[in-house]
């Protein structure tokens, strides 16, 4: 039997309806827990849930709008300190839609952060298996590449993300930045006045 305060605290939660399954659960499951852990615990738990994937009908690829939310989650638990979850968040994007490339950039991006640049280049090169032409995972390359000392390598792969999509700016602007590195100031110029 759940007390009167107990009842009013999950009928103010009417707009979680699961939350309010949950909650009731964990009150029964554990009466010694504090009653504020208990529905956070709970509605922290239904917003767990993974997303509900739509698609346009007769496409096997889902809404961008679910990959948007996705990666916005997988960011934000990056941010929070789970790498982890972040990296289940994006592999899932990439399970989603192989071709969009932004679950493929986020997975290298980790990999780099946790100082494995040769991980970071190999799920971006699994993305560019996907879709060759993806000018962001291009540049990303590149831009490894360039950090890890092997500037024509990283040159290559800013003039592939160029012929990909000639209006790519981050592309323009690393590939003008690395030929002032070595002293070709026309080339780094025209680069930049396209």
């Amino acid at each position: 039997m759940l007390s009167t305060a107990t009842r009013l605290l999950i009928a103010s939660c009417a707009s979680h309806r699961l939350a309010h399954r949950r909650c009731a659960i964990h009150m029964e499951a554990a009466p010694g827990r504090d009653l504020s852990f208990r529905v956070r615990e709970a509605l922290l738990d239904a917003e767990e849930q993974p997303y509900t994937v739509w698609s346009e009908p007769g496409s096997d690829r889902p809404l961008r709008a679910n990959l948007d939310l996705l990666v916005f989650r997988g960011r934000t638990l990056a941010r929070r300190g789970d790498k982890d979850g972040a990296r289940a968040t994006y592999l899932r994007c990439v399970a989603l839609d192989p071709l969009d490339g932004r679950g493929w950039l986020a997975l290298g991006r980790l990999s780099e952060r946790d100082g494995d640049p040769d991980a970071a280049i190999a799920m971006i090169e699994r993305g560019l298996a996907h879709n060759a032409g993806n000018a962001y995972l291009l540049q990303a390359a590149g831009a490894i590449q360039e950090r890890r000392g092997s500037t024509d390598e990283a040159l290559d792969l800013y003039a592939r993300a160029l012929r990909s999509d000639p209006r790519h700016a981050p592309s323009w602007v690393s590939a003008s930045l690395l030929l002032q590195r070595r002293r070709k100031e026309g080339a780094a110029r025209r680069c930049l006045d396209l």
